[in-house]
């Protein structure tokens, strides 16, 4: 997207944020904001259908954020669980992220994930979101059930909608908030095959 069109559909999404009513849920908060990258980038545009309207895109590009609390399997190579989503990485996927403070810290207390962050930053599987749009965003989310609002608010910013997480908590908020998927198990891996990059 170029940046004058990126710099339209931010405003709107903030804009958004900032008058939102009490009757405006974040689900229809999300369709609006789907809608309106839709006019923003075009019909034309090869990134046309994104990750909130559960279709792929014609570049093949797939995202989803991975919770910390997923770290460890995810570089642990006898991990069943998380060999689809190592797959899928080698593939078409790319994990989203941010730098809040947060979000940080986890990463920064497990070396093997940031080194693995490190190359896929390198081999452009990584996608940064500003730590301050995130932070924003968090500002203007609803009451909670999990700790992790730096999640809810980075899938907000990102339009992302696959999350990969043991947490039920935050399972629920992801939901409820995003209306997203969340990836467990093994069994899950044909949701990724849904979410895409926008």
């Amino acid at each position: 997207m170029e940046e004058s069109r990126r710099r339209m559909f931010r405003s709107f999404t903030w804009n958004l944020l900032e008058t939102r009513s009490e009757s405006i849920t974040f689900s229809l908060m999300s369709r609006l904001i789907c809608q309106e990258f839709h006019k923003v980038i075009g019909t034309s545009s090869s990134m046309n259908r994104i990750g909130c309207s559960g279709y792929p895109n014609e570049s093949g590009e797939m995202c989803l954020i991975l919770d910390a609390n997923k770290f460890s399997d995810y570089v642990n190579p006898d991990s069943e669980d998380m060999e689809p989503v190592r797959r899928w990485m080698t593939r078409s996927g790319k994990i989203v992220y941010s730098p809040t403070e947060k979000l940080k810290q986890e990463l920064d207390r497990h070396e093997r994930m940031r080194q693995q962050f490190v190359q896929y930053r390198q081999n452009d599987k990584l996608r940064l979101y500003p730590a301050q749009e995130v932070e924003t965003v968090k500002t203007k989310l609803p009451r909670l059930k999990s700790d992790d609002p730096d999640i809810i608010a980075l899938a907000c910013v990102a339009v992302v909608k696959l999350l990969v997480s043991s947490d039920t908590d935050l399972h629920a908020d992801f939901k409820s908030v995003v209306g997203g998927k969340v990836y467990q198990t093994s069994k899950h891996s044909r949701l990724l095959r849904r979410d895409t990059c926008p």
